[in-house]
Parts: C-alpha cells; sequence; structure tokens
C-alpha cells in the first residue's frame, strides 16, 4: 500500500537528504487498523525526473507486526509507478494545451524539450502520452 505525505521541501532537497528526511512515524496498520506503530522495514531507491534534472530519492518502507504488510510512504511530488514528477507531468500538460511560450520549444534542463524529456528519446511514447492527454486512447 501507498501512503502520500508532504515533506514540505521540494525534489532536491528531498534528495539530498536521502535517509535523513522526516519520514513520518505510522502509529496504526492502514491494512488491517491494529493500532501499533508499524516498523521502519527498509528503503526502496527510485528516480524522480524533473523538468530540472534527474534525482535517485528513497522511499521509507514499513511493515505491520500484527498482519505483515508493508506500506510505502511516497513523497506528495511523486504518483504512484511514475518516474516523473508532477511538476514534470504538469509541464507536459501545459504544452500541449498551448499554456507555454514555444508550444514546442518548451525547455527543460541539458536544452531537452518536453518531448524528449517525457519520452527519454522514444518518440512513440511521448505520442502515446500525448495522445492520452487529448483523449485518443494511446495507440
Amino acid at each position: 500500500m501507498i501512503q502520500f505525505h508532504d515533506f514540505g521541501i521540494d525534489v532536491q532537497t528531498y534528495a539530498e537528504r536521502g535517509k535523513e528526511n522526516d519520514f513520518p512515524l505510522l502509529k496504526k496498520c492502514p491494512h488491517c487498523r491494529a493500532k501499533r506503530p508499524l516498523h521502519r522495514h527498509g528503503y526502496d531507491e527510485r528516480n524522480a525526473l524533473t523538468p530540472h534534472g534527474d534525482d535517485r530519492i528513497w522511499i521509507v518502507r514499513y511493515r505491520c507486526r500484527e498482519c505483515l504488510k508493508t506500506v510505502s510512504v511516497l513523497p506528495s511530488f511523486l504518483l504512484p509507478y511514475f518516474q516523473y514528477t508532477l511538476s514534470a507531468i504538469w509541464q507536459v500538460v501545459k504544452e500541449q494545451l498551448g499554456l507555454t511560450e514555444g508550444r514546442t520549444g518548451l525547455r527543460f534542463s541539458r536544452q531537452r524539450t518536453a518531448s524528449s524529456f517525457m519520452s527519454d528519446g522514444s518518440a512513440e511514447t511521448y505520442q502515446a502520452f500525448t495522445a492520452f492527454l487529448r483523449g485518443g486512447g494511446g495507440s
């Protein structure tokens, strides 16, 4: 299960702090509702891709001592199963809706366009994503 937490910091600061972030204490299990603090079970490392760069970040995992199920605490700037941060996704949405200057020339760090950033080189992935945004189903 995934729970969101607002750390009140940006992606880069979160990445710099690593395992020293102020992770929340989960006081009850969201699975079985046991009112016993969950045990910090470990960390998963994942990518956080932003319009300003790519960071490797740690996601804390907890385990319930009663039902033995795990809970991951995801920073609020990420979506489950996506490497791209909300700001990166929103930037592409705004570009596609024509809400930014230079619709095809939106620039990210290292002079990448939104198209190359979103797909990391795969034009098919980008086209599928933008077709999905337009309601075309993505194929």
